[in-house]
């Protein structure tokens, strides 16, 4: 019954496409609309990491250096199930995070946070941050010292 007219309104708000914030007044719209209107406002809101196979983002670029990772997977659906708690896909989710500001997992599965563009310490080295990742759990002088250097490089920093 309203199936014909939620598709015209589908295709209403695809034509209307980037024309502004449209919004229902009261009585304007039935249920069918304002779903859309809801949907359509959230895809803008989240940019395209709003989709319901997975977190999708187009700007994703591969994380580089000497523990370079391709990130490409993030770019197209399915997208991050975020499932995977691998180094690889841990590593592009915090890199596109901090670089690009990718939607991330709401229940992220990485224990470990990878941070970029490590500053170091004297005589303190802290490329482990971005080789190893960082656990949270050391809490030595030189650790602390390290995440302390480096908060702005961690887009997912200890707490």
């Amino acid at each position: 019954m309203h199936g014909g007219r939620a598709a015209a309104c589908l295709l209403l708000l695809l034509a209307v496409g980037a024309a502004g914030d449209e919004t229902c007044g009261a009585g304007e719209c039935g249920a069918d609309e304002a779903a859309l209107l809801a949907r359509k406002a959230d895809v803008h809101k989240h940019g395209q990491g709003a989709n319901a196979t997975g977190t999708i983002c187009g700007d994703a670029t591969d994380v580089p250096g000497p523990m370079a990772k391709g990130c490409s997977w993030m770019k197209t659906p399915p997208g991050d199930d975020c499932a995977q708690a691998t180094k690889g896909a841990c590593m592009c989710r915090d890199y596109n995070l901090y670089r690009n500001g990718c939607p991330i997992c709401e229940a992220n599965p990485c224990t470990k946070r990878y941070c970029f563009d490590i500053v170091d310490l004297p005589g303190n080295s802290c490329q482990w941050m971005y080789n190893s990742g960082d656990d949270c759990q050391q809490q030595t002088q030189s650790a602390i010292d390290c995440r302390n250097a480096n908060q702005a490089h961690c887009p997912r920093p200890c707490r």
